[in-house]
């Protein structure tokens, strides 16, 4: 490939955004000499600034200051002035499309489900049948280069994000020799949270049996995480405490984390932990689900209601939320339980 510039635009979701970083390896491992920019939300630097795989990291702050007709334009001006020669679009937002077209890279690759396909100067068949990890993956194929397959992202703290939560951990007094389960409650969408009671009972049943619960979160989850933890004897809240990679190191030191179907469970995927993942409203068919030996999936199979949305929605459309109501929490703890119990049973041979 005689490129020397490439241009990656994915401008959806946190988790996303996580799920386009094995692209990004395999154009790094593969393609020596090249230069590797990637376009992205702010919420989404603070994760891919360390990448070694990158060069540019530019901020398309869509929902702020690049809002509009007049930010959009602004932003496709500054990409055409960086001359780029090829243009990876995983995201399939009309906007994304926009960019990329403006990017004026000769080669502009895309998914034909793409809100302005014509945007793209290939095509590329839009498979949902398989992971978006190989969706993603699957835009190499025009250019000679072999995916290599499924594998997890793979994200980088610093020392300094490493520092910092080890010292906070050591602050909160709670027991950290005991081993720890990250418990991520929140997410974007209403119905796909599972229910705060059930949580609680939970992480209540973590404690007596001698495993430390550590909520984890943003600054939108402080409250919820913050309610839970409070009726939880020894419990760690870390909502709002760290930033994506830190919270990315603090999962490196638990045994697992407990997930509703959101950014937290692509985090443990990276941080090579038990991911054990709430699905409701969607479904791991959909080609978001953790996968390996360490993801077990968690979910009401017998519902003719599921899936009911791509993304999940703010309430339940037939009202009953029964996906998630009929997802006992003893039931999950005990699918829990069966893996840590096994994994510690094997550490101790």
């Amino acid at each position: 490939m005689t490129a020397k510039k490439i241009l990656i635009i994915q401008t959806a979701f946190i988790g996303d955004v996580i799920l386009t970083t094995p692209l990004i390896e395999r154009l790094h491992e593969t393609q020596k000499g090249i230069t590797i920019d990637f376009l992205t939300i702010p919420s989404s630097e603070n994760l891919l600034t360390t990448n070694p795989g990158l060069h540019q990291v530019i901020i398309f702050d869509k929902k702020g200051k690049d809002k509009g007709i007049r930010g959009l334009l602004k932003m496709g001006r500054k990409l055409a002035g960086e001359k780029y020669d090829i243009c990876l679009t995983p995201h399939r937002s009309f906007r994304s499309a926009y960019l990329s077209r403006k990017s004026g890279a000769a080669i502009r690759i895309g998914f034909d489900r793409s809100a302005w396909k014509r945007a793209f100067t290939q095509i590329v068949p839009y498979n949902p049948h398989i992971h978006e990890i190989e969706r993603n993956l699957s835009l190499l194929n025009y250019l000679g280069i072999d995916g290599g397959g499924l594998k997890p992202p793979s994200l980088y703290a610093t020392a300094e994000d490493r520092k910092a939560v080890d010292e906070y951990l050591k602050s909160t007094g709670a027991d950290i020799s005991r081993p720890m389960l990250a418990i991520a409650p929140g997410s974007v969408w209403a119905t796909k949270r599972w229910l705060e009671a059930y949580f609680v009972q939970f992480c209540q049943n973590l404690s007596e049996n001698g495993i430390l619960p550590v909520l984890v979160g943003g600054v939108e989850d402080i409250s919820l995480c913050l309610r839970i933890s409070e009726k939880t004897p020894g419990s760690i809240s870390t909502a709002g405490k760290f930033s994506l990679r830190q919270t990315y190191h603090l999962l490196t030191r638990c045994e697992g984390i407990l997930t509703n179907d959101s950014a937290p469970l692509h985090i443990g995927m990276a941080a090579g932990i038990y991911v054990f993942s709430l699905f409701g409203p969607t479904v791991p068919s959909f080609g978001f689900a953790p996968f390996g030996p360490k993801s077990v999936i968690l979910e009401k199979k017998d519902l003719a209601c599921r899936p009911c949305a791509i993304h999940g929605s703010n309430q339940c459309p037939i009202k009953t939320f029964d996906c998630m109501i009929q997802l006992h929490p003893d039931y999950v703890f005990q699918k829990v339980m069966e893996k840590l119990k096994l994994n510690q049973n094997c550490e101790n041979q």
